[in-house]
């Protein structure tokens, strides 16, 4: 039995929107967005994989993201949003309470030894909570 490597090449739809999202945050249009249009609600970004680039050829592209763009998007987050745990998104709807704009929670499915290994310190570090989905 053979194993799969996956390509490691990024497509150019990923580097573009690596790119658009570095200036987006960078410009911090999206804050302006948000107060502008008075949002509220919180968004949940659910990960993959972030494992090291020696790691990369057995996941699949579409579900990895390279540690350093990982780190990067948590710094963003630390400073710029108010990350919260699941539970405690769970907690404010089941009470009514408030989720004002710029709430996040950070989630990974599926289990990689990565999360551990890699986002955890990153996260641990930050003082960022997260959930991990393990199948």
């Amino acid at each position: 039995m053979s194993q799969r490597s996956y390509a490691t090449r990024k497509p150019l739809k990923r580097k573009a929107l690596e790119k658009l999202q570095g200036i987006l945050g960078r410009t911090h249009v999206g804050d302006w967005y948000a107060r502008t249009k008075e949002l509220s609600g919180a968004i949940i970004l659910m990960y993959h994989s972030v494992a090291p680039d020696d790691c990369a050829g057995w996941i699949d592209p579409q579900n990895r993201l390279a540690p350093k763009v990982f780190r990067a998007q948590m710094e963003f987050l630390a400073a710029r949003r108010n990350v919260i745990s699941l539970a405690d998104l769970l907690g404010r709807i089941e009470s009514g309470g408030d989720i004002p704009a710029g709430t996040v929670v950070l989630t990974f499915d599926d289990g990689y030894l990565d999360n551990y290994e890699v986002a955890f310190p990153i996260l641990g570090g930050l003082g960022l909570p997260s959930t991990l989905f393990v199948p």
